[in-house]
């Protein structure tokens, strides 16, 4: 499993580098362009022609490319999943299992196996397998959540930073209403693109948060004595919108990822704790 791990890793770095280089093609280089046109007016048709093959570019190649590795990452999450938590494979949600070539040969990219032994907080080892799936699941809620709220604030910011700049260096040089709009232009690609992340960001948070709400469901009524096996058919089902989650999630820069990671997993594995010992309270050894 440390394998497949290592498989999923590589898969979502390959991922993160394709958006990085959509991010880089189509918000970084355009404004570097439209800081460029300011100076140099004559180039607002070539950063106009540019902001047009950078859109195209990204919806027929960078964005596609950054989906299918996501995809492969996603299906190798899933195997580790239902290898871990015991669940069946559900090939008509996820299709044919990964084959053993395809985790080896993506392994390899991923040599490093730091920070992947214990992937799940190691205290859900105290829980019988249906209570442990549960506060995983919620902690996979939980953090996909908080950082896609944390990132898409960011890229509204940003777009918003962008508008301001353009209409105070529109003030400080007394621009005419048509340049100032000739200007917007140049930088339409940078803020198309960061609303309509920021929007794609926020509905998957909104989703995971809906997994999280479930899992609390469940774990509600787990708390008050129903027994383990009854949950089988809603782990399975909560497994599933688990995996439509992450196969459809659209990655994070590295930064947004990194730089609150370790808080992140601090709150996570505290929360762990908390839910494992408000299980054992509730249901004594007999």
């Amino acid at each position: 499993m440390l394998d497949v791990l290592r498989a999923k890793s590589a898969a979502y770095d390959a991922a993160q580098r394709w958006y990085s280089a959509e991010v880089g093609f189509t918000v970084a280089a355009p404004l570097i362009l439209a800081a460029c046109n300011i100076a140099f007016p004559q180039m607002t048709n070539a950063v106009l022609v540019y902001n047009a093959l950078a859109a195209a570019t990204y919806l027929l190649v960078l964005h596609r490319l950054q989906r299918k590795r996501g995809a492969l990452g996603a299906t190798l999450q899933e195997w580790f999943d239902c290898t871990v938590f015991d669940l069946a494979w559900r090939g008509d949600r996820a299709g044919p299992t990964p084959a053993p070539e395809t985790i080896r040969r993506w392994a390899h990219r991923h040599p490093a196996a730091t920070g992947l032994r214990h992937w799940y907080p190691r205290i859900v080892e105290r829980l019988p397998l249906p209570a442990a799936v549960i506060v995983c699941h919620r902690a996979n809620g939980t953090w996909s959540m908080t950082v896609r709220e944390r990132y898409a604030r960011a890229l509204r910011l940003a777009a918003c930073a962008i508008v301001l700049v353009i209409v105070v260096i529109a003030m400080i040089r007394s621009t005419t209403v048509i340049d100032t709009f000739r200007w917007g232009g140049t930088v339409s690609a940078p803020l198309l693109w960061l609303y309509s992340e920021s929007w794609r960001q926020d509905s998957v948070a909104s989703d995971a948060e809906g997994a999280r709400r479930c899992a609390d469901g469940l774990w509600q009524r787990m708390l008050q004595g129903q027994p383990a096996g009854a949950f089988a058919p809603e782990i399975r089902e909560l497994q599933n919108d688990v995996f439509s989650l992450r196969k459809r999630a659209p990655q994070l820069l590295p930064w947004a990822y990194r730089a609150f990671r370790d808080q992140d997993e601090r709150e996570m594995n505290a929360i762990a704790v908390t839910l494992v010992e408000e299980y054992l309270a509730a249901t004594p050894p007999s």
